[in-house]
């Protein structure tokens, strides 16, 4: 909030101070998400194999490293379809439905099973897909042709500053 008083005391155009919002902003949406992924990441297989140890037939020993090969293939295969759906939808609303697929993930660990698990990573794979193609044109979008390096470095340093 400081920042933003600043920058209309001392005239800063209002142009400039939505743009800078603009990508404040993504950047820190682009932290909180990647910060919940990544934490989720780190015990993941160790929760995995401990419900595993518990009720062998819930899930497998190894999901966790399943789970990301599926992560990451659906990944692989939505980069292909993600700009026609950028094109459909918004940067905003791909933007929020790749993080509604964040969440769709996040939450599949409140009751573990093979199906549902495995179905969530996939579905964040095509999520990473939409987030990063609706990050990079929602950046574009509110950036000019001199502020688009300077916009970038602050989105990508906050966005990866956790």
């Amino acid at each position: 909030m400081v920042v933003l008083k600043t920058l209309f005391s001392v005239g800063m155009a209002s142009s400039n101070a939505l743009e800078l919002l603009c990508i404040v902003l993504l950047g820190l949406g682009q932290m909180c998400i990647m910060t919940g992924y990544d934490t989720q990441s780190f015990v993941a297989e160790s929760v995995l194999h401990s419900v595993n140890g518990r009720e062998p037939t819930r899930i497998d020993a190894f999901a966790g490293y399943y789970g990301q090969a599926a992560c990451f293939g659906a990944f692989m295969i939505a980069c292909i379809f993600a700009p026609s759906v950028l094109s459909v939808l918004s940067p905003k609303w791909t933007l929020f439905l790749g993080s509604v697929c964040y969440t769709v993930y996040q939450m599949g660990f409140l009751y573990l099973n093979n199906y549902y698990y495995y179905t969530s990573c996939a579905v964040m794979g095509v999520g990473f897909a939409l987030f990063y193609a609706g990050h990079g044109a929602y950046l574009t979008s509110h950036s000019t042709r001199k502020s688009i390096e300077q916009n970038s470095a602050l989105a990508w340093s906050i966005g990866c500053l956790w």
